[in-house]
């Protein structure tokens, strides 16, 4: 897995939002945090099989999408931070649950957001990586749909969204 390709992606659609928004100078963390929890919660809600009181608890058809729009501010935290810089080190725990990636996930964007370093960051990006591998995605999978979810995202900033 490299991330070097999707974080200058990154930058290059996180460089044009700020220009056109005028957010320049502005400390976008907070938002950016919440954004992440947002779209994890997104993620969690499309996985659906932790819902036990319902009948027919299935994924949605949407999860990969949500699961890469989470990949989007993870990569932009990493920008704003300057970690996009480093390499993941190994740092997965092992489980057997989908639930329980998404709860370790949850945690490890806590941890980030109130340390705020580079450990904590590396460990959230590698609770998300897990969390994919949970769900049953492939890196190429990830990459694939991040792609075409960039594209999209570009194409509704170039027309106003």
């Amino acid at each position: 897995m490299n991330l070097t390709k999707l974080f200058e992606m990154q930058k290059e659609l996180d460089d044009y939002i700020v220009k056109t928004k005028g957010l320049e100078g502005q400390d976008l963390m907070p938002n950016l945090l919440l954004a992440l929890f947002v779209e994890g919660g997104e993620c969690a809600n499309e996985y659906a099989k932790f819902k036990f009181w319902k009948v027919n608890p299935e994924s949605k058809p949407g999860l990969l999408e949500e699961t890469v729009d989470c990949l989007h501010f993870i990569l932009s935290i990493g920008l704003k931070t300057g970690f996009s810089e480093l390499r993941m080190g190994g740092c997965f725990v092992e489980c057997g649950y989908a639930r329980d990636c998404f709860n370790d996930f949850f945690i490890a964007i806590g941890d980030f957001g109130a340390n705020g370093d580079a450990a904590s960051y590396w460990n959230m990006t590698a609770q998300f990586i897990h969390l994919t591998d949970c769900l049953g995605f492939t890196w190429d999978q990830i990459e694939s749909a991040y792609t075409a979810k960039w594209n999209i995202n570009k194409q509704r900033q170039e027309n106003g969204y």
